[in-house]
């Protein structure tokens, strides 16, 4: 699979909790495209996510985290060393995510990406996009 360039995965509705068997993704180093739906899971760590960041291939990325029990986002300011990055775009709708954290997270990420790149944070019912 090393040569693997689309990936979704999707684990929407079960009763995943422990996200971190994912940290393998981060050797899928010619990967392009990732849709990674984990919406209504139990999943509150994200932490394992922070493996993303070493897909420099990575173009686009989406990642569905709506309904999950996630209310630390940190760990997502690492997708910001991802510089082929053309968008993002991230789903913390139903979570504990405020929306000062989000437009922190965007803030960060959107710095360090090129001004090419779009990012779309949808977190209840505001969509913060630039």
């Amino acid at each position: 699979l090393l040569c693997l360039q689309k990936l979704e995965l999707i684990l929407a509705a079960t009763k995943v909790a422990d996200i971190t068997p994912l940290t393998c993704l981060q050797y899928l180093l010619c990967l392009q495209k990732l849709e990674l739906i984990l919406a209504a899971t139990k999943v509150a760590d994200i932490t394992p996510l922070t493996c993303l960041q070493y897909l420099l291939c990575l173009q686009k990325l989406e990642l569905n985290l709506g309904g999950t029990e996630v209310a630390d986002i940190a760990a997502l300011s690492c997708l910001g060393k991802l510089t082929s990055l053309l968008k993002l775009d991230l789903n913390f709708t139903d979570t504990q995510v405020s929306r000062g954290d989000t437009q922190a997270l965007k803030d960060q990420i959107t710095a360090k990406l090129p001004p090419t790149a779009r990012v779309y944070i949808l977190a209840d019912a505001c969509m913060l996009s630039g």
